[in-house]
């Protein structure tokens, strides 16, 4: 009787077994009958850059004041070498301080001397890359008639890498050594104090022989009652100038900051009263450039890209943005104008950069 059930068991299993195997061969008898998805392109809009003139503005607060008092100070920590006696007369423009320099000119001469003998660095590695890629051509050449070793050409791959990364090591530290001129000479610029307005020097705070701390005001100018708006901006923010009631206003580096932000002046003509905030429009680039709206920018690693538009897929290219404003951004690459750039959400830019088909919106 156990012997029974054994066997009808063993029965049952194998036409279930039977049974599972003809399902399957059913099922992939009808995927291989089903016709493929089909995938559709994305259709976007897409723009033609254009050189042009223009404005790019980021909204800001700014607190009117009254043109009475002016304090001055440096980012400057030296020596003060000349500061006008207290009750000059003075105008705006006028030097009122000047701060010993020779330390700072000193770290400029060496970063730029610096920043020289990267350039030089890297016009030696872009020749070594350059000849190692001609002698890699050869040796493909020879390689197809076996008059190379798959050895060698392993060996020229791997020095090609290397100087690759090379180069690319020696941009960086470019990027790097520009920046630390840059900021040389900007504080080179805060040596020689003038004077924000016309006034009278009514206050000093330091003399010949001090030392002048960054931050620390040095001596105050009391123009006759003109009112300004005070601005305090990130340092990254490098204004042009102001929009206050629809009208364009330069800007005036004041030298000193407020907790991290830089503060700068602009004199307006004005009937509201002091120490009222007021909304305005901070002008971070003003002139000629390309504009392009912020969906034409990608950002990735940070890198910024285009998309160029190549036949029916979309091509990444690496941009600078040299200015970013609420009407979008301005790059200087000459190279994109009159080329098809995609206009579209980052995810959308994104997803284009893995070569997926794009149609152009009519």
């Amino acid at each position: 009787m156990k012997n029974k059930k054994v066997v009808i068991t063993a029965i049952v299993s194998l036409l279930v077994i039977i049974a599972a195997v003809g399902l399957i061969k059913h099922k992939k008898s009808q995927l291989s009958h089903m016709k493929p998805a089909k995938v559709y392109p994305v259709v976007v809009k897409t723009i033609k850059p254009i050189q042009s003139s223009f404005e790019l503005t980021l909204t800001s607060l700014g607190i009117v004041k009254s043109g009475v008092d002016t304090t001055v100070s440096t980012k400057l920590a030296s020596r003060i070498l000349m500061i006008k006696p207290l009750g000059s007369k003075v105008k705006k423009g006028e030097v009122i301080a000047k701060l010993d320099s020779s330390s700072t000119q000193a770290k400029l001469a060496s970063a730029k001397a610096n920043l020289n003998a990267l350039y030089a660095k890297l016009a030696y590695a872009k020749i070594n890359l350059n000849n190692m890629l001609e002698t890699h051509k050869r040796t493909k050449e020879l390689f197809k008639v076996k008059g190379a070793s798959v050895e060698q050409m392993q060996k020229e791959e791997g020095i090609i890498a290397g100087l690759k990364a090379n180069v690319t090591a020696i941009k960086g530290n470019i990027k790097s050594a520009k920046s630390v001129v840059k900021e040389l000479e900007t504080l080179l610029g805060y040596s020689v104090i003038k004077s924000p307005i016309d006034g009278t020097l009514s206050k000093k705070f330091a003399n010949v022989g001090d030392v002048a701390m960054p931050g620390k005001p040095l001596c105050a100018v009391s123009s006759e009652g003109q009112k300004y708006i005070l601005i305090r901006l990130p340092k990254e923010i490098n204004p042009k100038g102001i929009i206050f009631n629809k009208h364009f206003y330069e800007t005036t580096p004041l030298n000193g900051t407020f907790n991290g932000l830089n503060e700068y002046k602009a004199d307006v003509n004005t009937d509201i009263n002091a120490n009222s905030r007021v909304e305005l429009s901070v002008v971070v680039f003003r002139g000629k450039g390309i504009k392009l709206p912020v969906d034409a920018v990608l950002n990735r690693n940070s890198k910024n890209y285009v998309l160029i538009v190549d036949g029916a897929r979309a091509v990444p290219e690496e941009v600078d943005i040299t200015a970013s404003g609420e009407e979008g951004v301005a790059v200087d690459e000459k190279s994109l104008i009159g080329k098809e750039l995609v206009v579209a959400k980052p995810d959308i830019l994104l997803k284009l950069t893995g070569g997926v088909a794009i149609k152009k919106e009519n």
